[in-house]
């Protein structure tokens, strides 16, 4: 079945109104509600759309996910490897304000990552 059938199919259709709902009916990225899209962090080519965690797909409105289906292969392959080690990606997302807002948890962080506790 090719992927725009699986995303035509009732199965998807059930699925992707579950992570909407999960997602308050807006974009976890900016907020939008309207023109919402579901958004898989990474694709596995023995997986149909419908088939993946549900840490693994995200509400995003259509500009958010033209961004995100532009990220490059290693960074998604970055977002699996988290998945695999437990972070959802609510966690990453958390994490990254950290990132932006909380110099002393990112010096922290650099630390702990080169052993300098």
């Amino acid at each position: 079945m090719s992927y725009q059938k699986q995303l035509q199919s009732g199965t998807w259709q059930e699925r992707r109104l579950r992570i909407m709902e999960r997602d308050k009916f807006k974009c976890v990225k900016c907020g939008k509600k309207d023109y919402l899209e579901i958004h898989h962090i990474d694709y596995w080519d023995e997986h149909k759309a419908w088939e993946y965690p549900d840490d693994m797909l995200l509400t995003l409105c259509r500009p958010c996910h033209s961004e995100e289906k532009n990220r490059p292969k290693h960074e998604m392959h970055l977002l699996t490897a988290f998945n695999y080690a437990g972070f959802t990606a609510f966690d990453l997302l958390h994490l990254s304000v950290l990132l932006h807002s909380d110099k002393g948890f990112v010096q922290d962080l650099k630390a702990k990552l080169r052993g300098n506790n």
